[in-house]
């Protein structure tokens, strides 16, 4: 489903424009979104969950930006871990998918947001909020962090330590 989503951003080139940030182009894309969302969800469910999809694709569109703005944030991310929490709350998916979940969705998930903010020249959404957290994903961080949860290799307290020693 996320690679028909990438071939449209083919599909739909930008259009020559003077702005900065916000190529038109964009609202096209969304707006096709928009009339497929549920359907494709539909295609990639199981026939006995698919009356899931037209309140669980609404998560899958409100995850690829703002077609109004033409922007992109960390709220959109959110919505997109939503939309995979939805996933497994209708048994779509299973904890023995965790790790597909991010290595791959999830993935495959930034790789089309970072080409959508690329080809349509996407503003960060806030990105004048607390510390551009916006203009960067934020998952992957926290993801990443939960790893060392129990880890006896990198002990965290050691880096407080070092940054306090630091002039």
């Amino acid at each position: 489903m996320l690679g028909q989503l990438d071939q449209w951003i083919d599909e739909i080139p930008p259009i020559d424009q003077p702005q900065r940030f916000g190529n038109k182009a964009f609202k096209t894309w969304f707006t096709k979104l928009q009339e497929n969302a549920e359907r494709l969800l539909q295609e990639a469910l199981p026939a006995e969950l698919r009356p899931a999809a037209a309140e669980v694709s609404t998560y899958l569109v409100e995850s690829v930006g703002n077609s109004t703005r033409i922007d992109y944030g960390t709220g959109h991310e959110a919505a997109f871990v939503m939309f995979l929490f939805c996933l497994y709350k209708i048994e779509a998916l299973k904890e023995e998918d965790c790790p597909a979940t991010v290595l791959q969705i999830f993935t495959k998930y930034l790789e089309l947001v970072r080409k959508l903010q690329q080809t349509y020249r996407m503003e960060p959404a806030g990105s004048h909020g607390v510390w551009s957290l916006d203009d960067h994903q934020f998952i992957p961080f926290l993801w990443g962090s939960a790893q060392l949860i129990g880890s006896t290799s990198v002990i965290v307290c050691l880096f407080v330590t070092c940054r306090k020693s630091l002039p």
